[in-house]
């Protein structure tokens, strides 16, 4: 592989928000992330992630979440990549909260590491349940 070539992650987080958009019931959405590469990259995956599980629950608000999960130390511009990942979020909960009842998405979100190796990639699935 070629490390020549970095992803953005503004360009990440739209081209995920347009797989959200596509994808449906039983669609399997798929992320590898690099943290030793993009560490803001790879939170900011996460945190959008974890955001969109989050649309569905009763124990914490998505919003919340956000607002206030822990930036790690070696990320640069944590309120800028909050935000963008923020505004992501909020163009796709206000296209749920637009949609009927029955037809609003669901997901389920996983993590997949190989233990014992610091900054090993990351595998992160999501799956739209509903």
């Amino acid at each position: 592989s070629s490390k020549e070539y970095l992803t953005q992650t503004s360009s990440t987080l739209r081209s995920l928000q347009q797989a959200v958009r596509v994808l449906r019931r039983g669609g399997l959405l798929s992320v590898m992330t690099y943290p030793r590469s993009n560490r803001q990259e790879d939170w900011a995956v996460h945190v959008f992630l974890e955001g969109l599980a989050l649309f569905s629950s009763v124990q914490q608000d998505w919003q919340e979440f956000v607002d206030t999960v822990e930036c790690p130390a070696s990320v640069d511009d944590s309120n800028d990549t909050r935000e963008l990942v923020r505004s992501v979020l909020m163009e796709l909960w206000q296209e749920r909260c637009a949609m009927p009842r029955q037809q609003r998405f669901t997901w389920r979100v996983h993590e997949h590491k190989k233990l014992g190796w610091t900054d090993a990639p990351i595998l992160l699935t999501a799956v739209r349940i509903k």
